[in-house]
């Protein structure tokens, strides 16, 4: 098992956040941004699963999140930290923080990537650094990173960033559509857009494990299940896997990361609103 492989792909980034009102009816963006709540979220993590013949024995961890509201903009912020114990015994501490802003038209972006592996497969910390913008929405564009080192890469048509691919996903869960599936470009690697496919299942009165304690009512969930691949569209398996339950406000009580290897599920048990931007 590569621990990199882990470490590129975490959390909750452009999967629980809101979208410009461009990107669909004026009718639909209105009701969706005015359910949507600002808020920060904590999960605790734990293994689920681990594929036979892995030799991980156990992962535990957790995952900070915060979503504000910047007028102009969407602001995240992501911190995780995951520990894989081996059969001998040897942990692999996995660590990464993210810091993306996305203009409310979705056109623009800026990111920040830092990630760490620590233990058995100890690695220099990296950062991913830059900012893309698109042509227009559905148009191509163009990302251009600081770091590691200057590179600039254009994006096809099509291409949606974070924020604006997960609110689109919430649009065609209230109408009843099924399945999504585009490239999205999030700045995690210095690499192009990945294609995502998303699985939309029914609206359900609450995810797997129950209500979460630390919220004051049970909201229907969404299940969506998200497979990533590359985005030459070759690969016949995805990258990753995550499965999400999405409230209409934004928050996600309940969600699984499958790294292939083994599968870890998160539960929320911090959640508080925030205050939203006085434009």
């Amino acid at each position: 098992m590569r621990m990199t492989s882990v470490g590129r792909r975490i959390g909750l980034t452009g999967l629980a956040t809101a979208c410009a009102a461009s990107w669909f009816s004026t009718t639909a963006a209105a009701d969706a941004l005015a359910d949507i709540v600002p808020h920060r979220a904590g999960y605790e993590l734990r293994l689920d699963k681990a594929r036979s013949g892995s030799g991980v024995v156990d992962v535990t961890g957790v995952l900070s999140y915060d979503w504000a509201d910047s007028c102009d903009g969407w602001i995240i912020e992501q911190r995780y930290v995951m520990q894989v114990i081996r059969g001998d015994g040897s942990p692999v501490q996995i660590s990464a923080s993210y810091a993306n802003w996305e203009s409310k038209d979705g056109l623009k972006y800026r990111f920040y990537v830092k990630r760490s592996t620590a233990g058995a497969e100890a690695q220099e910390d990296g950062e991913v650094e830059g900012k893309a913008t698109l042509d227009r929405i559905g148009g191509p564009g163009v990302a251009t990173f600081q770091k590691p080192g200057k590179k600039t890469i254009q994006l096809p048509a099509g291409t949606s960033f974070p924020t604006a691919h997960t609110l689109d996903l919430m649009r065609k869960a209230q109408a009843g559509d099924k399945f999504d599936r585009r490239p999205v470009f999030d700045g995690a690697e210095v690499k192009g857009p990945s294609t995502m496919s998303a699985f939309i299942l029914p609206q359900r009165p609450v995810p797997p494990g129950g209500k979460s304690e630390v919220l004051s009512e049970a909201i229907p969930v969404w299940p969506v299940s998200i497979a990533v691949f590359p985005q030459d569209g070759k690969a016949a398996m995805p990258e990753f896997e995550m499965s999400i339950y999405l409230q209409k406000n934004g928050v996600v009580p309940e969600l699984t990361m499958n790294y292939g290897d083994f599968t870890v599920r998160g539960r929320l048990k911090l959640y508080e609103p925030l205050k939203k931007a006085k434009c």
